[in-house]
C-alpha cells in the first residue's frame, strides 16, 4: 500500500523508529489484502490511498473486481498486517475514517479500530 503519509509514500519505505514515533507500529497498516484490485504479488503495482477509495469490498465492474483499497474474495473482511507484525481481519463495515487513520504513519489521528 502506497500513498501520502503511508509507510511506502513516494515509493520509499520508512524505518521502524519513525513509524513508532508517529502513530505507532500497532496503529499503522503495513500490508493489506487487495484481491479485487487484481494485483499479482510479484507485480510492481500497489494499492494507492490517493487513487483507491478507502473502503473494503466496494462493488466493481464485474465479480471479484473492486475499486476499493482493500478487498477480499472470502467473507468476514480483509486481512491486514500492521507495522508491528500483528495481523487482523478488518470488517467490511469498518468506519472509513478509522480505516484512513490506520493507513497513515504520522496523522496524529485516532485509530480506535472499533473491532
Amino acid at each position: 500500500m502506497t500513498g501520502p503519509n503511508t509507510i511506502f509514500a513516494n515509493g520509499k519505505g520508512m524505518n521502524l523508529e519513525d513509524i513508532a514515533n508517529g502513530d505507532g507500529t500497532s496503529n499503522t497498516l503495513l500490508l493489506v489484502e487487495a484481491s479485487g484490485r487484481n494485483i499479482v504479488w510479484t507485480e510492481p503495482r500497489d494499492a494507492d490511498t490517493a487513487l483507491q477509495p478507502i473502503r473494503i469490498n466496494l462493488p466493481g465492474a464485474s465479480v471479484y473486481d473492486s475499486p476499493s483499497l482493500l478487498s477480499t474474495y472470502h467473507p468476514g473482511g480483509a486481512n491486514v498486517v500492521m507495522a508491528d507484525g500483528s495481523t487482523f481481519t478488518l470488517p467490511p463495515k469498518i468506519d472509513p475514517k478509522i480505516l484512513k487513520a490506520l493507513t497513515t504513519t504520522n496523522g496524529n489521528d485516532p485509530a480506535d479500530r472499533g473491532f
